[in-house]
């Protein structure tokens, strides 16, 4: 059986040596954190109330991409600080933004599966 546990945390800061890669890398990745977002705000406005899976999905994924592009662009790079095994595999050190993208991506997943199962309403 694996077990899933909790390390602790540590800093990991995603940056580069080179300053002028650092810095276009750092415009890229806000640029593309900015469309993502607009794209996924979008996605969210256009969902129907009823559809409330699907929004706490959506709520969860422009959270983290929020969290994450604050991160980078207050301090240059995002800050990674979970850090956890499963069994005796090193996970990759995470922060709560890639937590909650995470978990909104699952729902949403998870959503779109279920999406097929529905009943389909009768028009007459």
């Amino acid at each position: 059986m694996l077990e899933f546990f909790f390390h602790g945390f540590r800093s990991v800061f995603h940056g580069s040596r080179a300053y002028w890669i650092w810095v276009s890398t750092l415009l890229i990745l806000t640029l593309l954190g900015l469309v993502a977002l607009v794209v996924v705000g979008v996605y969210f406005w256009r969902t129907a109330n009823e559809d409330r899976l699907m929004l706490t999905s959506l709520a969860l994924i422009l959270g983290g991409a929020v969290g994450n592009l604050l991160d980078r662009i207050a301090s240059g790079s995002v800050t990674d600080f979970i850090d956890a095994y499963l069994g005796t595999y090193h996970w990759h050190t995470f922060n709560v933004a890639d937590s909650a993208i995470t978990i909104g991506i699952f729902l949403m997943a998870v959503e779109i599966l279920l999406a097929g199962r529905k009943p389909v309403a009768s028009t007459s």
